[in-house]
């Protein structure tokens, strides 16, 4: 088992997604006909079935909709993170997205926690989308 953490399949439809992180952007699809951003990438609006979509930076802001601390590693490339945080996050924009919590203490943790989007370089270079604690606005 290697020491690396996994990276993503990217297909063509995930594809403008990665690149917006890798360039520490986080970037929805959003459905030109109802408005309803979409998370994660599609090749039809999950409202209205549209397949008018376009790619939008979003403003990377959200909050803790749930989480759980994870204190046994999956892999061993995970063992150093131990204990982290699996949070799932609700983005300003609407949509929700499972992350890690970086830079936070689990006994501070509390649904509702106000997050920004940031990235971690795994050590291939690949950036991978995550949050941290942000001030309230």
């Amino acid at each position: 088992m290697s020491n690396h953490k996994p990276v993503p399949e990217i297909t063509d439809i995930s594809r403008p997604f990665w690149e917006a992180v890798q360039r520490d952007e986080l970037c929805l699809q959003r459905c030109l006909a109802c408005r309803t951003w979409i998370y994660y990438p599609n090749r039809r609006c999950t409202s209205c079935y549209s397949d008018e979509l376009e790619w939008q930076t979003c403003s990377g802001h959200g909050s803790v909709w749930s989480y759980s601390v994870v204190h046994q590693a999956p892999y061993e490339s995970y063992r150093v993170d131990v204990p982290y945080i699996l949070a799932t996050v609700r983005l300003e924009e609407g949509p929700q997205m499972m992350t890690n919590l970086l830079n936070c203490d689990p006994g501070e943790l509390e649904i509702g926690l106000p997050v920004v989007f940031t990235t971690e370089t795994r050590s291939d270079g690949f950036k991978i989308p995550q949050f941290q604690p942000s001030a309230p606005r």
